[in-house]
């Protein structure tokens, strides 16, 4: 599941910018406009974000968001949230970024979306995967074991990202924190539903969130094992905030609730 990295960190991306957008000082612009140019470049609070996400965790944040992935309706209508809700991003970056931030925004997301739609394309991917996704959610997914020993330690984890203020302490967190919930969720998978799922859970995220995270996250780089990675956890057995306000927190569990 490495590269579901890159939906975490394309949020991060985004709040940053955003936050930059909202606390510069506008230059050189004229003293008055007229109500429709003030109108078009307006809506430009961190509020028009979460009016993108509340219409996400609409489908994906409910007692039976997981159970999505188990059928082919289901991925369908994940495919079609995903895909709606990168447009309405796009909305608010084109009316309120810079032109350097909307450029990263497009190229991270443009991957994104090339490689969403090879999966959510009906076809040889899509049926592979669906043959062991009932054992993956059943076994794993919605077990309290994966929620324990995987889920609560790495948003726990997040939740730390809150407090640094140096974007790359923030990346190197949550790329140690990533790798170490990869591990665990593999190694679960592969006990409970075998080697062909977890290598089709693998290819299905692959796939559905771009590869762009291979290059940010490498297991050289950030060994979840690694003395560097084990200073940057949270404590074990810490559980994660509920209505966590940290960005990465809050749109991972927003976006991705159908693995939680």
């Amino acid at each position: 599941m490495r590269n579901l990295l890159i939906l975490s960190f394309v949020f991060l991306v985004i709040f940053a910018c955003l936050t930059d957008a909202q606390t510069a000082k506008p230059r050189n612009r004229p003293k008055s406009r007229n109500r429709k140019n003030k109108s078009k470049s307006g809506n430009c609070h961190l509020k028009a974000i979460d009016t993108c996400l509340e219409k996400v965790e609409q489908v994906t944040n409910n007692r039976t968001s997981a159970s999505l992935i188990k059928t082919q309706e289901g991925i369908a209508k994940l495919c079609k949230t995903m895909t709606d809700n990168i447009e309405c991003n796009k909305g608010f970056m084109k009316r309120c970024s810079t032109p350097l931030h909307k450029e990263l925004y497009d190229f991270f997301v443009d991957g994104l979306v090339k490689s969403m739609n090879q999966f959510c394309t009906m076809g040889s991917i899509q049926k592979s995967f669906l043959q062991h996704s009932t054992c993956i959610h059943d076994k794993v997914i919605a077990s309290s074991t994966y929620k324990a020993k995987c889920v609560d330690n790495y948003l726990a984890t997040l939740d730390k990202t809150n407090s640094l203020s140096n974007i790359d302490d923030r990346l190197d967190t949550t790329c140690c924190a990533y790798n170490r919930w990869e591990e665990c969720s593999y190694a679960l998978i592969l006990k409970e539903c075998g080697p062909d799922a977890k290598k089709s859970m693998q290819f299905f995220i692959s796939k559905a969130a771009g590869d762009t995270a291979n290059t940010l996250c490498s297991d050289a780089a950030f060994n979840f094992k690694s003395q560097k990675c084990r200073k940057l956890y949270a404590p074990q057995g810490t559980r994660p905030r509920k209505n966590s306000q940290n960005p990465i927190s809050k749109y991972m569990t927003a976006y991705l609730a159908f693995l939680f």
